[in-house]
């Protein structure tokens, strides 16, 4: 066997193991991109921002401030009338 010949079959050996590693690298990191798309298109649906969410609470409080001042103002006239 020649040397060139020799080179060639190493050579070959060497760039078809390369080729398939980078084949799954590539691959893999197509999967990776895609399940991260699909997290972050899925994040609005399961989460609420910040700032909804203090407005929510603020609206939430509010609506609580209401029903304790109407509690108290019944409470205070049953024990007036009593």
């Amino acid at each position: 066997m020649e040397p060139v010949v020799f080179w060639n079959v190493i050579l070959t050996a060497f760039l078809s193991i390369g080729g398939w590693f980078i084949r799954n690298v590539v691959t893999d990191l197509r999967r990776i991109e895609k399940q991260m798309y699909e997290c972050q298109s899925g994040l609005n649906d399961k989460f609420v921002r910040r700032d909804d969410y203090k407005e929510d609470i603020r609206r939430v409080e509010h609506k609580l401030d209401q029903i304790f001042d109407i509690i108290e103002r019944r409470g205070a006239e049953r024990r007036n009338v009593a």
